[in-house]
């Protein structure tokens, strides 16, 4: 009795987590959020993304093409822990908005389809949460399909991502425990000792990005997702935050009312309604800025509530601020790299995070512009050093016959042709795929520089122009 209460008092007082949901399109990520949140209370029927009617889809465009655009959030608790659910764009078009997330995760759930296994995105998506030091849980969707091997699946995440991947299905039997001792040296040396792993070891290995637990089942049919939320309830550490006011910004959006919108994660202190915020450089005061937060919302879906004062570890949006971008740190915060886009990508994700369209397509220009000079000064003579290596040799010489391949057309009518190479935004296209050819082709530097800009330039008007137009359509 006394146990019961007092695992009660802890859950009470436990701070929240922010949980990330990643994927390769089609794995099923927003079914899996769908079922996260059914279980838990939060919704009270399963949305399908076939029938346009999922939770966090809520943009029409989302449920039209059946694929999240936009990250958005939901509020949800397991066994007395609150989690922020954030849902991110799977389609590789969309993976600015998805690692501006990354920022203000405390876990991360990377799911993979049971039937594909893991993808070239999946790979993509497993560097980005190292990058960023994410501790991740995988759940392997779509295990109720036809042929697919639960071992088969298992051996593949350990060859393919990390060999500290484990099925928590066997947590607390021998053979599981020894796999995870494994993962520490100093922890192997107690468990040859004792013969005990602590729950609190697994938890650190967790956080430490050495053991990933790995769950198997179908969001669809409700299978194996009260198991992921089991683990991440016992498994996930809550972060511990400073006292001082900081915040992180990772998105920048418009309500149907037009009002500007600065999300942001409170990752220290806490934020209160009508509070000043500062911001810009501090070193030139002429530079620095001040504004009062109007409005503090807490959103789940579309709908939101509005609090007086939002503590650390709460994702929330904020009115009032018009001088904010995506990885803006406010307060003691650091501002965060930005990520370098693809010019079909970065366009259309700057005007979703409220960047007017000429901002958005000059800093995508810019953006393509800087590695070119890198790209046809260097490249022959990596190259040529790669080529030599039993490795990288046979890869070299394959992406050299795909530059000349993708080079016809440059030959055939040297400047013109690269122009139109570059300004044709389609994959395989673009500004490095020119500055690569045009070294290759021998074309000089100062004929294919101009070539180059003039072709990202066109490319840039055409996304941008599109871009608008998918704008005022929905």
């Amino acid at each position: 009795m006394l146990r019961d209460i007092r695992q009660q008092e802890e859950r009470q007082d436990m701070k929240s987590i922010v949980l990330g949901i990643l994927a390769h399109v089609d794995a099923g990520k927003t079914t899996l959020s769908e079922a996260l949140l059914y279980l838990a209370g939060s919704i009270r029927k399963m949305g399908r993304v076939d029938n346009r009617d999922a939770f966090l889809d809520t943009y029409a465009l989302e449920r039209a093409r059946g694929i999240t655009i936009f990250s958005k959030q939901a509020a949800l608790t397991w066994e007395g822990m609150p989690m922020t659910l954030l849902d991110t764009p799977g389609h590789v078009d969309f993976s600015a908005e998805m690692e501006r997330t990354l920022q203000v995760l405390d876990y991360a759930v990377l799911v993979i389809s049971g039937a594909d296994g893991v993808q070239s995105h999946t790979i993509t998506l497993w560097r980005l949460l190292a990058k960023y030091r994410i501790p991740v849980f995988l759940f392997v969707n779509k295990m109720d399909q036809p042929g697919t091997d639960r071992e088969q699946r298992m051996r593949e995440l350990q060859k393919r991502l990390d060999d500290g991947c484990a099925d928590f299905a066997g947590a607390g039997t021998e053979e599981f425990t020894e796999h995870a001792a494994m993962c520490d040296e100093k922890l192997l040396e107690r468990y040859l000792e004792t013969g005990d792993v602590e729950d609190d070891e697994i938890r650190r290995l967790i956080k430490e990005r050495r053991l990933f637990p790995c769950f198997f089942g179908s969001a669809l049919k409700l299978t194996g997702v009260e198991e992921l939320l089991g683990g991440i309830r016992k498994w996930a550490l809550a972060p511990e935050y400073p006292q001082e006011f900081e915040a992180k910004v990772y998105k920048i959006s418009r309500d149907d009312q037009g009002n500007r919108l600065t999300h942001l994660k409170i990752t220290g202190g806490s934020l209160k309604v009508k509070g000043i915020i500062s911001g810009g450089n501090t070193e030139k005061p002429s530079e620095t800025w001040q504004e009062k937060v109007n409005q503090i919302r807490v959103y789940s879906g579309d709908r939101y509530e509005t609090v007086a004062e939002a503590e650390a570890g709460t994702i929330c949006a904020v009115s009032g601020l018009t001088r904010t971008y995506p990885g803006q740190g406010l307060g003691a915060g650091q501002d965060s790299m930005v990520p370098v886009l693809e010019l079909r990508g970065a366009i259309p994700v700057g005007v979703a995070a409220g960047l007017p369209p000429a901002l958005a397509c000059g800093a995508a220009i810019l953006g393509n512009m800087v590695p070119v000079p890198f790209i046809m000064l260097l490249i022959r003579r990596i190259f040529d050093w790669l080529r030599q290596t039993a490795l990288f040799g046979p890869k070299i010489e394959w992406l050299e016959r795909r530059a000349h391949l993708k080079g016809r057309l440059v030959r055939k009518y040297r400047l013109p042709g690269l122009i139109i190479l570059v300004a044709i935004p389609l994959p395989g296209t673009g500004a490095w795929t020119g500055a690569l050819v045009a070294a290759l082709l021998d074309i000089r530097m100062r004929h294919a520089l101009p070539a180059i800009f003039l072709g990202v330039a066109i490319a840039g008007a055409l996304v941008t122009a599109v871009t608008m137009g998918v704008v005022h359509l929905f």
